[in-house]
């Protein structure tokens, strides 16, 4: 299938990107999770407005100030007299909460204020984002890709949603196992916090605190794991899109009777329509940018167009990488998910496996060591695999924008004009000028020689030296 820009298309000026057009059979991501968990009504704000802000986000800034009020409370009472009966694991998983409530309320008003620029950022998820004729000979390899991602995101979310299910439900399944209301050992929760209460007081209403708790990390848990599943979901948008253009680079000037059609009668028209799109512009680059949409040329501008997408991706996304290497750094035992996933098969069987596995494990003696032990460990599984996805898509698309540049080399440009000759040029000038790569890959998070670096500089810094 071959996309084509209309004319209407080439001249009406730049106007803000909407979802309404978005369905499974052009875009390359799975755009139903976001529609049906009411995600990306962060971004696209429609219906009725209130300074500015629809319903929906609306709904989430009340929510998330009142989980934060809630929170607040619950850390203010932590050194009181009725919280003396928490162990330093209690507090260090407490904190460890915290510091991923504070960031994904970080990421939730982000989000909120970048909407528009993030919302742009979805073009690079549509199948006809390249719309020269290059490019869409090779359509075929984002649609096989498309059906790989889509089952992916489906059992990462089953993935996660397993592993939050278990410190969701745990709590209520040990204080069954282990009858707490009129006991001096305080009921099991969530994430124990305190609220200042007896330990009598908390096991009479320990529903009620039980709620509070799920009111404070049901938010955190679906921002954290939306945020994940639109991060892969772009990112694998970016590699797949990156794929087209190497295939498309290396066969430029091999096919049989190459032509670039010259166009220099209508530049005089052109230039009228590049100054409407853009009238403080620069008229030669506003041209040739036209130029370049209606000939052979143009599959450059689409080189520089990914390369622009990835750079205005890294720069939304490095808030996120801070959480995820917190994540790995602290070893922490809360995580998360959300019930998305009622659409894949699996997750019943899964859910079945569980409930079942779960009726065995309360039936023994000491289950409730057993369950603790089951939690953390899926808990650290899920942070390792966590990790791995994030510096693999990174490492991914920093490797195939670098088989892009290979491939541009591999092209035949020697029967190219000589327009084409320098348009080449200055792409490959552009690129190594102006290009910003997070080095992170599944085998190292870091650049050693840039770590032993600092950290020799820094020791001689704090050396005494003798004087001489």
């Amino acid at each position: 299938m071959i996309y084509h820009l209309s004319e209407s298309q080439l001249i009406s000026p730049n106007k803000p990107h909407t979802m309404d057009g978005f369905n499974e059979q052009n875009i390359l991501i799975n755009f139903n999770i976001f529609k049906e968990l009411q995600f990306y009504q962060i971004f696209y704000s429609s219906g009725i407005k209130i300074f500015g802000l629809n319903t929906h986000q609306l709904f989430y800034i009340f929510y998330a100030l009142v989980a934060l009020c809630i929170k607040s409370y619950g850390i203010s009472t932590l050194f009181s007299t009725n919280c003396k009966f928490l162990s330093y694991i209690d507090y260090f998983i407490i904190f460890y909460v915290v510091n991923q409530m504070y960031l994904s309320f970080w990421k939730l008003f982000k989000c909120l204020n970048d909407r528009n620029r993030l919302l742009d950022l979805f073009k690079i998820a549509q199948l006809n984002f390249l719309t020269s004729e290059e490019c869409t000979k090779y359509s075929k390899v984002l649609y096989k890709h498309r059906d790989k991602n889509s089952k992916f995101v489906n059992y990462y979310l089953i993935f996660s949603f397993v592993v939050i299910l278990q410190w969701f439900i745990f709590p209520i399944v040990i204080n069954q196992i282990l009858y707490f209301e009129n006991s001096n050992v305080r009921a099991q929760n969530i994430i124990n916090l305190c609220f200042g209460v007896a330990t009598l007081t908390y096991n009479k209403f320990v529903l009620i605190f039980y709620l509070l708790e799920i009111i404070v990390t049901s938010l955190t848990v679906y921002i954290l794991i939306m945020m994940d599943t639109l991060i892969i979901s772009l990112c694998s948008a970016i590699i797949y899109h990156q794929e087209v253009l190497i295939y498309a680079f290396k066969n430029i000037g091999y096919e049989d009777n190459p032509k670039i059609i010259q166009i220099f009668t209508k530049s005089v028209e052109n230039a009228k329509i590049c100054k409407r799109i853009n009238p403080f512009g620069d008229y030669e680059y506003s041209l040739l940018e036209e130029l370049i949409r209606i000939n052979e040329n143009k599959i450059i501008l689409f080189y520089n167009k990914i390369n622009n997408s990835i750079d205005r991706w890294y720069r939304f996304i490095l808030f996120n990488i801070l959480h995820v290497l917190i994540h790995f750094v602290k070893k922490s035992f809360k995580k998360t998910c959300h019930g998305g996933v009622q659409h894949t098969n699996p997750l019943c069987h899964y859910t079945t496996a569980i409930v079942y596995h779960l009726n065995k494990v309360c039936m023994t003696p000491g289950s409730d060591t057993v369950l603790t032990l089951i939690k953390i460990g899926s808990t650290v599984l899920y942070i390792t695999a966590r990790l791995f996805i994030y510096c693999y898509l990174f490492d991914s698309i920093n490797k195939k924008r670098e088989l892009v540049n290979y491939s541009i080399y591999c092209c035949n440009w020697t029967k190219m004009d000589l327009k084409f000759k320098k348009l080449l040029l200055l792409t490959l000038q552009m690129n190594d000028a102006n290009r910003m790569v997070i080095k992170a890959s599944p085998r190292k998070i870091i650049n050693l020689q840039l770590f032993a670096s600092s950290e020799y500089n820094s020791l001689l810094n704090y050396l005494p030296f003798k004087k001489t």
